[in-house]
């Protein structure tokens, strides 16, 4: 895994194809619509540093990509297209093409065996049935799960064996589900999965009042069950179906602190533990209007309430005017930040990065030798700012130091990480080397 991951992106018809002319300036570069587009977080995020990562081959300007997911196990990018019905599976970082995937000529190959559904290349958009959004990789299953569009408006999840490499066998699709219809629910566009592959989480996107988030659990060899209740409630609206196409699982809060409504810093032991959602009028301003647009963020047990009370979940408004504007929203991932790396003879692990209550960032780092020992434990930082403070603590076997950097510190945090047998530092049993990047702290 990297530990400043690059971030990659694409246009779709969904929303317009000039959404941040500021920045990416998509009318300068033809058919970006077709493009995947790298963020270059070494590159300098906050400067604009971007590149095309690949181009897809395609003159229709009535389509565009559905959806990206990235499977970290193999470096490799899944790209479901709606020119075409394919999706295409990409190497990272070479940007070559592994394998290409077209569902709707592959359904002959399910059990059971279903109709070919060929592509009309005079069209736009393919045909309902072979149309392809969203889709997302299950490491626990090594299978790949996208979303089809149905006539008369229904979704049906499919997934398909993945090779080592990070292709396709066709001769493993298989139909999971169908999800109830709507009116105006449209295609789901994104699908998330919990750490242990067993929690499905899926996202319409189309009328603003009619697109719901269902939940699943189970698996591909044992089933999938929508849970009760299955609709995941997003939006203080009547209906609370305002999702818009994204959703993710990232890690819960710990409980705050004393004489604080807000949560003390992220549990690292229970990263999957919130359900973040994308949608419009998630909550109501002070005039009572619908007014936050951006993401909803709601623990997991929550989100298996049949009722919607505000006070149970957070809101982030994309743009910050909490006045009922509409924006271009669409997917959101979570970034756990939590590097986890196995040594010969020592396990490290960095929590994701946590703020205090006077706006000082703080990162925990903590070694765990195979067997019981009494070593010393020490961690350097380069270019260590002034005022920056390192404490060691034990727990059992395990040892820790906390790293607080001086209030208003942002960038990359290059981490040293040794565990000496003794502690003279006779000898150096293992090291780790790290680069965390630090957002802003609001105190």
């Amino acid at each position: 895994a990297k530990p400043s991951p690059d971030i990659f992106v694409a246009t779709s018809h969904v929303f317009p194809p000039d959404f941040d002319r500021a920045n990416l300036q998509p009318q300068t570069f033809p058919q970006s619509r077709h493009a995947i587009w790298r963020l270059q977080r070494d590159g300098g995020l906050a400067q604009g540093g971007y590149e095309v990562f690949y181009k897809f081959p395609s003159t229709n300007t009535g389509s565009s990509l559905g959806q990206i997911a990235y499977d970290p196990s193999k470096s490799v990018l899944y790209v479901s297209n709606t020119d075409d019905g394919t999706i295409t599976a990409l190497s990272d970082p070479a940007a070559t093409v592994i394998d290409s995937y077209d569902h709707g000529t592959s359904r002959s190959l399910a059990t059971p065996a279903m109709s070919s559904l060929t592509d009309n290349p005079a069209s736009d958009e393919t045909s309902i049935g072979r149309r392809v959004y969203a889709v997302q990789v299950n490491s626990n299953e090594n299978r790949l799960y996208y979303s089809v569009y149905e006539s008369g408006r229904n979704n049906t999840i499919w997934s398909v064996e993945l090779t080592p490499s990070g292709g396709f066998i066709p001769g493993s699709i298989k139909r999971e589900f169908t999800t109830p219809g709507s009116i105006d629910g449209g295609p789901v566009r994104d699908i998330a999965f919990n750490a242990a592959g067993t929690h499905m989480v899926l996202s319409e996107a189309a009328d603003p009042q009619e697109s719901r988030a269902w939940q699943y659990t189970g698996s591909h060899s044992g089933g999938w069950s929508a849970t009760s209740p299955a609709l995941h409630l997003v939006g203080a609206s009547i209906t609370h179906r305002n999702t818009a196409g994204g959703v993710d699982f990232a890690p819960d809060y710990l409980p705050p602190a004393s004489g604080s409504s807000l949560p003390s810093a992220v549990d690292s032991t229970a990263l999957d533990g919130r359900i973040l959602a994308t949608g419009y009028g998630l909550s109501y301003n002070s005039s009572g209007i619908t007014a936050t647009n951006g993401v909803q963020s709601t623990a997991v047990n929550v989100s298996l309430n049949s009722t919607f009370n505000t006070s149970d979940h957070f809101f982030i408004d994309v743009n910050g005017n909490l006045s009922p504007d509409s924006t271009s929203i669409g997917d959101v991932e979570a970034l756990t930040r939590t590097v986890t790396t196995s040594e010969p003879c020592c396990d490290f692990v960095i929590r994701p990065v946590a703020c205090t209550a006077n706006g000082r960032a703080r990162i925990r780092v903590s070694v765990t030798p195979d067997s019981p020992a009494s070593g010393l434990f020490r961690v350097g930082i380069a270019q260590k700012p002034a005022n920056t403070r390192i404490r060691y603590r034990s727990n059992g076997n395990t040892q820790i130091s906390v790293i607080t950097l001086p209030a208003g510190h942002t960038g990359d945090v290059r981490i040293n990480a040794r565990y000496y047998d003794t502690p003279n530092r006779d000898n150096l049993v293992c090291r780790l080397r790290a680069t965390m990047p630090v957002e802003p702290c609001s105190p």
